[in-house]
């Protein structure tokens, strides 16, 4: 089975393509230019460098959020679009459970993941994840937008309650982290990876039909009312 999967959920741009347990190809930026600008000349770059036939790929996964609306919108649209054309079945993969699942492939067992992204005001969109010594990856709290010291407070109650570490991943780690906590902050696992989105969306849980595949949003937009010129 081929998956390809599709990253837009933050700044980041990521796409990969995967077959099984093979990472065949990845394509990752993380720039200014829009995602609408980066992300199909990605894939066809993509598909181009591992000689893949669109029509040969089995499944489109796409991080569904939450982040921002335009990214989601965007990566939702083009997953959409080529699982329509093809008859085949869209994969919506949390975004925050893909960031967390970056530490499969960094040997973190037994630890609690923290995966944070910067949703302004002082907030940040939440999730909590555990990654065991068998292999299992669990979700120990449902995703969530909360203040940023009240996660700091609940992550350390729930750290020493477990007597458990917390690796923190995600563009709001920094705004998490805290000297006086157990928190490792890991560098090299900040960004989104469409490799995380592939190998989730082999749970078919995520599969479904083009037209009900959603983006998830954990609140509503924020739009700038442009001022009335007198």
């Amino acid at each position: 089975m081929k998956i390809l999967g599709i990253e837009t959920a933050t700044s980041t741009t990521s796409v990969a393509l995967q077959e099984e347990e093979k990472t065949l190809g990845q394509i990752t930026t993380n720039t200014t230019i829009v995602h609408s600008k980066t992300l199909m000349p990605m894939i066809i770059s993509l598909l181009d460098f591992t000689k893949t036939n669109i029509n040969s790929i089995d499944v489109f996964a796409v991080s569904s959020g939450p982040g921002s609306f335009t990214g989601l919108r965007i990566g939702l649209a083009v997953a959409k679009g080529f699982a329509v054309a093809g008859h085949k079945p869209v994969a919506v993969v949390p975004t925050l459970e893909a960031l967390a699942y970056n530490i499969c492939f960094n040997a973190y067992f037994n630890e609690l993941v923290c995966a944070v992204l910067d949703a302004r005001c002082n907030n940040v969109y939440a999730g909590l994840f555990e990654y065991d010594k068998t292999s299992k990856f669990l979700r120990r709290w449902q995703d969530r937008t909360v203040n940023i010291n009240v996660l700091k407070e609940d992550l350390k109650k729930l750290s020493n309650e477990l007597s458990k570490s917390v690796v923190l991943v995600g563009n709001a780690a920094n705004l998490v982290y805290s000297n006086n906590c157990t928190f490792i902050l890991k560098e090299d696992l900040i960004f989104p990876s469409a490799v995380s989105v592939c190998r989730l969306a082999f749970d078919k849980k995520y599969w479904r039909a083009a037209g009900e595949a959603m983006p998830e949003y954990l609140k509503p937009p924020q739009i700038d009312i442009p001022k009335k010129v007198k």
